[in-house]
Protein backbone atom coordinates (compact mmCIF):
# COMPACT_ATOMS: atom_id res chain seq x y z
CA UNK A 1 0.00 0.00 0.00
CA UNK A 2 1.95 2.87 -1.17
CA UNK A 3 -0.19 5.37 0.24
CA UNK A 4 -2.06 3.86 3.08
CA UNK A 5 -0.57 3.48 6.73
CA UNK A 6 -0.42 0.29 9.05
CA UNK A 7 -2.31 1.48 12.68
CA UNK A 8 -1.17 -0.73 15.33
CA UNK A 9 -4.36 -1.56 17.33
CA UNK A 10 -3.84 -4.55 19.41
CA UNK A 11 -6.57 -6.59 20.51
CA UNK A 12 -7.54 -9.84 22.13
CA UNK A 13 -10.70 -11.72 21.74
CA UNK A 14 -11.04 -14.45 23.90
CA UNK A 15 -12.82 -17.83 24.26
CA UNK A 16 -14.56 -17.24 20.76
CA UNK A 17 -17.14 -19.79 19.35
CA UNK A 18 -15.61 -21.66 16.17
CA UNK A 19 -19.13 -23.79 15.39
CA UNK A 20 -17.68 -25.92 12.56
CA UNK A 21 -15.66 -27.18 14.75
CA UNK A 22 -18.50 -28.09 17.26
CA UNK A 23 -19.79 -29.16 14.10
CA UNK A 24 -16.74 -31.79 13.83
CA UNK A 25 -16.38 -32.76 17.33
CA UNK A 26 -13.36 -30.57 17.68
CA UNK A 27 -12.14 -27.89 20.18
CA UNK A 28 -14.69 -25.41 19.72
CA UNK A 29 -13.30 -21.79 21.57
CA UNK A 30 -9.75 -20.23 21.03
CA UNK A 31 -8.25 -17.17 21.49
CA UNK A 32 -7.86 -14.67 19.07
CA UNK A 33 -5.43 -11.80 18.60
CA UNK A 34 -5.39 -8.85 16.03
CA UNK A 35 -2.08 -6.35 15.92
CA UNK A 36 -3.75 -3.86 14.06
CA UNK A 37 -5.59 -2.51 10.28
CA UNK A 38 -4.22 -1.21 7.54
CA UNK A 39 -5.79 2.21 6.39
CA UNK A 40 -6.17 3.46 2.97
CA UNK A 41 -8.82 6.05 1.35
CA UNK A 42 -9.49 5.53 -2.05
CA UNK A 43 -12.50 6.67 -4.16
CA UNK A 44 -15.32 5.10 -5.85
CA UNK A 45 -13.45 3.81 -9.10
CA UNK A 46 -10.06 3.58 -7.89
CA UNK A 47 -8.52 0.67 -6.47
CA UNK A 48 -5.96 -0.18 -3.78
CA UNK A 49 -3.45 -3.22 -3.63
CA UNK A 50 -1.92 -4.77 -0.03
CA UNK A 51 1.32 -6.46 -0.62
CA UNK A 52 3.28 -8.60 1.61
CA UNK A 53 6.34 -10.71 1.31
CA UNK A 54 8.50 -12.85 3.61
CA UNK A 55 11.89 -11.73 4.09
CA UNK A 56 15.32 -13.34 5.42
CA UNK A 57 17.32 -10.08 5.64
CA UNK A 58 19.35 -9.52 8.63
CA UNK A 59 16.67 -7.02 10.42
CA UNK A 60 13.95 -10.07 10.10
CA UNK A 61 15.93 -12.55 11.79
CA UNK A 62 17.97 -10.16 14.17
CA UNK A 63 14.47 -9.72 15.80
CA UNK A 64 13.30 -12.99 15.71
CA UNK A 65 14.45 -16.48 17.81
CA UNK A 66 17.19 -17.96 17.05
CA UNK A 67 16.40 -21.01 15.59
CA UNK A 68 18.66 -22.43 13.09
CA UNK A 69 21.87 -24.21 13.57
CA UNK A 70 24.02 -22.22 11.92
CA UNK A 71 22.52 -18.48 13.29
CA UNK A 72 20.15 -17.51 9.96
CA UNK A 73 19.33 -18.69 6.52
CA UNK A 74 21.38 -17.85 3.96
CA UNK A 75 20.27 -16.02 0.87
CA UNK A 76 21.55 -18.66 -1.27
CA UNK A 77 20.28 -21.62 0.49
CA UNK A 78 18.51 -24.10 -2.21
CA UNK A 79 15.53 -25.92 -0.50
CA UNK A 80 17.53 -28.85 0.18
CA UNK A 81 20.00 -27.02 2.06
CA UNK A 82 16.86 -25.49 3.83
CA UNK A 83 15.24 -28.95 4.64
CA UNK A 84 18.20 -30.31 5.56
CA UNK A 85 18.53 -27.53 8.60
CA UNK A 86 15.12 -27.96 9.47
CA UNK A 87 15.48 -31.36 10.20
CA UNK A 88 17.89 -30.39 12.23
CA UNK A 89 15.46 -28.39 14.21
CA UNK A 90 12.75 -30.57 14.39
CA UNK A 91 14.52 -34.00 15.49
CA UNK A 92 14.97 -33.61 19.17
CA UNK A 93 16.41 -36.24 22.25
CA UNK A 94 13.52 -37.94 24.20
CA UNK A 95 15.46 -39.35 26.94
CA UNK A 96 18.69 -41.02 25.52
CA UNK A 97 17.38 -41.24 22.39
CA UNK A 98 15.15 -39.44 19.73
CA UNK A 99 11.79 -38.00 18.45
CA UNK A 100 10.68 -35.68 16.08
CA UNK A 101 8.48 -32.70 17.08
CA UNK A 102 5.21 -32.65 14.74
CA UNK A 103 4.93 -28.65 14.82
CA UNK A 104 6.00 -25.79 17.04
CA UNK A 105 5.09 -23.93 19.30
CA UNK A 106 2.41 -26.53 20.45
CA UNK A 107 2.90 -30.04 19.23
CA UNK A 108 5.05 -32.50 20.72
CA UNK A 109 5.78 -36.07 19.13
CA UNK A 110 3.02 -38.12 17.02
CA UNK A 111 3.32 -41.30 16.61
CA UNK A 112 2.37 -41.21 12.60
CA UNK A 113 4.07 -37.93 11.67
CA UNK A 114 7.38 -38.79 13.38
CA UNK A 115 7.76 -42.35 11.82
CA UNK A 116 6.62 -40.92 8.04
CA UNK A 117 9.33 -38.33 8.20
CA UNK A 118 11.88 -41.05 9.12
CA UNK A 119 12.00 -41.45 5.16
CA UNK A 120 13.20 -38.56 4.42
CA UNK A 121 15.68 -38.75 7.58
CA UNK A 122 17.29 -41.83 6.54
CA UNK A 123 16.68 -40.21 1.90
CA UNK A 124 19.37 -37.25 4.26
CA UNK A 125 21.75 -39.55 5.71
CA UNK A 126 20.83 -39.49 9.12
CA UNK A 127 20.62 -42.86 10.07
CA UNK A 128 21.47 -42.55 13.65
CA UNK A 129 18.61 -40.36 14.03
CA UNK A 130 16.47 -42.38 12.59
CA UNK A 131 17.48 -45.79 14.57
CA UNK A 132 17.07 -43.65 17.69
CA UNK A 133 13.59 -42.76 16.77
CA UNK A 134 12.40 -46.26 15.69
CA UNK A 135 13.84 -48.11 19.21
CA UNK A 136 12.84 -45.41 20.76
CA UNK A 137 8.88 -45.79 19.81
CA UNK A 138 9.20 -49.52 19.00
CA UNK A 139 9.94 -49.48 23.28
CA UNK A 140 6.56 -47.86 24.04
CA UNK A 141 4.48 -50.66 21.81
CA UNK A 142 1.90 -52.52 23.72
CA UNK A 143 -1.03 -55.27 22.29
CA UNK A 144 -0.23 -54.23 19.34
CA UNK A 145 -0.33 -50.15 19.84
CA UNK A 146 2.14 -47.48 19.64
CA UNK A 147 1.30 -43.92 21.04
CA UNK A 148 -0.63 -41.73 18.76
CA UNK A 149 0.41 -38.78 20.48
CA UNK A 150 3.23 -38.30 23.84
CA UNK A 151 2.35 -35.92 26.27
CA UNK A 152 5.91 -35.37 28.24
CA UNK A 153 5.87 -38.88 29.68
CA UNK A 154 1.97 -40.07 28.82
CA UNK A 155 1.77 -42.42 26.50
CA UNK A 156 -2.04 -42.90 27.23
CA UNK A 157 -3.32 -42.18 23.95
CA UNK A 158 -3.28 -45.22 21.20
CA UNK A 159 -5.85 -44.03 19.21
CA UNK A 160 -4.23 -44.42 16.12
CA UNK A 161 -4.59 -47.32 13.67
CA UNK A 162 -1.69 -46.55 11.15
CA UNK A 163 1.43 -44.96 13.69
CA UNK A 164 1.90 -49.40 14.30
CA UNK A 165 2.36 -50.17 10.78
CA UNK A 166 3.98 -46.67 9.81
CA UNK A 167 6.89 -48.39 12.46
CA UNK A 168 7.02 -51.70 10.13
CA UNK A 169 7.75 -49.41 6.61
CA UNK A 170 10.05 -47.31 8.67
CA UNK A 171 12.29 -50.29 10.00
CA UNK A 172 11.56 -51.97 6.48
CA UNK A 173 13.11 -48.74 4.97
CA UNK A 174 15.83 -48.86 7.88
CA UNK A 175 16.67 -52.61 6.79
CA UNK A 176 17.25 -51.71 3.35
CA UNK A 177 19.69 -48.79 3.51
CA UNK A 178 21.22 -50.11 7.01
CA UNK A 179 20.98 -53.62 7.37
CA UNK A 180 19.33 -56.41 9.47
CA UNK A 181 21.25 -55.78 13.09
CA UNK A 182 18.97 -53.36 13.97
CA UNK A 183 16.19 -56.24 14.01
CA UNK A 184 17.98 -57.67 17.06
CA UNK A 185 19.02 -54.43 19.20
CA UNK A 186 16.99 -53.82 22.33
CA UNK A 187 14.04 -51.33 23.00
CA UNK A 188 11.93 -51.52 26.31
CA UNK A 189 13.45 -55.21 27.48
CA UNK A 190 12.49 -56.88 23.84
CA UNK A 191 14.42 -57.09 20.69
CA UNK A 192 12.69 -55.22 17.58
CA UNK A 193 11.66 -57.94 14.90
CA UNK A 194 9.73 -59.04 18.22
CA UNK A 195 8.07 -55.53 18.83
CA UNK A 196 6.99 -55.59 14.77
CA UNK A 197 6.00 -59.50 15.37
CA UNK A 198 3.73 -57.96 18.12
CA UNK A 199 2.01 -56.05 16.33
CA UNK A 200 1.43 -58.36 13.14
CA UNK A 201 -0.39 -60.77 15.74
CA UNK A 202 -2.33 -58.01 18.33
CA UNK A 203 -3.65 -56.90 14.34
CA UNK A 204 -4.82 -60.24 13.38
CA UNK A 205 -5.91 -61.27 17.09
CA UNK A 206 -7.23 -57.74 17.98
CA UNK A 207 -5.88 -55.36 19.85
CA UNK A 208 -7.37 -53.49 23.01
CA UNK A 209 -8.63 -50.56 21.74
CA UNK A 210 -10.61 -52.27 18.69
CA UNK A 211 -8.21 -52.84 15.92
CA UNK A 212 -8.65 -55.88 13.71
CA UNK A 213 -7.86 -57.08 10.98
CA UNK A 214 -10.01 -59.17 8.62
CA UNK A 215 -7.97 -62.49 8.23
CA UNK A 216 -9.25 -62.90 4.94
CA UNK A 217 -8.78 -60.03 2.87
CA UNK A 218 -6.50 -58.51 5.49
CA UNK A 219 -8.11 -55.23 5.66
CA UNK A 220 -7.73 -53.41 8.88
CA UNK A 221 -10.71 -52.38 11.03
CA UNK A 222 -10.62 -49.84 13.55
CA UNK A 223 -12.92 -46.95 15.58
CA UNK A 224 -13.65 -44.24 13.04
CA UNK A 225 -11.07 -40.98 14.51
CA UNK A 226 -7.90 -43.96 14.33
CA UNK A 227 -7.03 -42.38 10.96
CA UNK A 228 -5.11 -39.78 9.44
CA UNK A 229 -8.30 -37.51 9.86
CA UNK A 230 -8.66 -38.12 13.36
CA UNK A 231 -11.85 -36.42 14.06
CA UNK A 232 -13.96 -37.13 16.70
CA UNK A 233 -17.64 -38.41 17.20
CA UNK A 234 -19.45 -38.06 14.51
CA UNK A 235 -17.72 -37.51 12.20
CA UNK A 236 -15.46 -40.72 10.89
CA UNK A 237 -13.05 -41.36 8.11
Amino acid sequence: MRHGRYVAQPEWQYMVHLPRENYYGLEDHTDMFSPGYFEQRIKGSESAVLEAEVSWGDAVMESSVPVWPSGKPRPDMTIPDVLQELMNIYTVKRNSLATVIAGYPWFLDWGRDTLICLRGLMAAGKMSDARAIILNFAAFEEHGTIPNMINGTDVSNRDTVDAPLWLIVAVDDYVQRGGEAVLREKCGGRVLIDVLRSIVDNYMAGTPNGIKADPASKLVFAPPHYTWMDTNYPMGT
